[in-house]
């Protein structure tokens, strides 16, 4: 019963009208356009971040996680402000912000001579985050409103499109030049591209706050921060509240394990670098495929079904982990 209405909806799509329906929009365009070049190029060290940590720069174990959660709980304290700043000042000057922030923390990656010198590059790369909120809500202001799950799994689907190749060939390319001179070439080429996307979103993008909601002095904005977050708990309940706990578990859960993923395949498992990059293209290419898909279920069977079969579906990936260890049984698995 499922496959008939999941291929109905795939049918019924005009998808060539929807493509270029979405991406007639210069913001939405602008945004696809930067994203897919900072996804090209953070493929090429970001995939193999934890064993140039562990391998290059002589980092304990314990010292990859620690880096990992120091860059997440970061995240958590930059995202509040900026989703505010972005109803304040203006969804543009957060977006090129943030941008800027982005070329900083790579820099200083690269340039670090010890695992102690990349907490401050990690820290840069966290608060890079303060644009998150805009860089959605930029989007979402800039999609048809009425097919907007569809448009917005367009966009997905587009964007996550460099994912599908860049980690295979990340992987060959690493096993090819070495790991450490491949993570250094890579982090330079990802700075030339965050250059480039933020000059290109500073130039092109069109600000979709209204004049009336972007006045505000620094004070408002001090005194909002404050005020909106006391507004936004007492809305937290219902499917709010139960979405922000599993949002939570499961991004607990997944921070545990994501930053030793890496190691565990390549190390523990035996795996090359250029078969760890093609289970992830393998991924990649499956979840690019179900963007598109995923959005059109969400407009026609409505977001909590939708939600409800992903959440199904997610536990089988680390239980196959757990109990499946050779190349040929993980192609499958992914």
């Amino acid at each position: 019963m499922f496959f008939p209405m999941f291929v109905n909806i795939v049918n019924e799509a005009t998808l060539f009208k929807l493509v270029k329906e979405v991406f007639s929009v210069r913001n939405v365009a602008v945004i696809s356009f930067t994203s897919s070049l900072y996804q090209v190029f953070n493929q090429l060290w970001n995939l193999w971040w934890s064993l140039y940590l562990l391998n290059v720069m002589d980092a304990p174990i314990f010292v990859v996680g620690l880096i990992s959660t120091i860059q997440s709980s970061s995240q958590i304290l930059f995202q509040l402000p900026g989703g505010v700043l972005a109803d304040r000042i203006g969804r543009k000057k957060v977006i090129v912000l943030g941008t800027t922030l982005r070329i900083i923390g790579p820099v200083l990656l690269f340039l670090a001579p010890t695992w102690q010198w990349v907490i401050p590059g990690m820290i840069f790369n966290a608060m890079s985050s303060l644009y998150m909120p805009a860089f959605n809500a930029i989007i979402a202001d800039s999609l048809p409103h009425e097919r907007r799950g569809a448009a917005y799994g367009v966009y997905r689907m587009v964007t996550s499109a460099p994912n599908i190749v860049m980690p295979i060939l990340s992987g060959i390319y690493i096993d090819a030049i070495g790991l450490e001179k491949g993570v250094k070439t890579g982090l330079m080429l990802y700075i030339g591209a965050a250059i480039l996307a933020m000059s290109l979103r500073a130039i092109f993008l069109t600000e979709t706050l209204s004049s009336d909601g972007s006045r505000a002095t620094r004070s408002s904005v001090r005194e909002a921060l404050s005020s909106d977050a006391r507004n936004l708990m007492g809305k937290f309940r219902g499917t709010l509240l139960v979405m922000l706990v599993v949002a939570c578990v499961s991004g607990f859960t997944m921070r545990m394990v994501y930053p030793y993923l890496v190691i565990y395949g390549v190390e523990v498992m035996g795996l090359t670098k250029s078969q760890w990059g093609a289970l992830q293209t393998i991924a990649s290419a499956l979840m690019t495929s179900f963007y598109l898909v995923g959005g059109m279920m969400s407009d026609r069977i409505g977001r909590i079904p939708n939600i409800l079969i992903a959440r199904l579906i997610l536990p089988l990936e680390s239980l196959g982990l757990i109990f499946l260890h050779g190349y040929n049984q993980l192609i499958a698995l992914f």
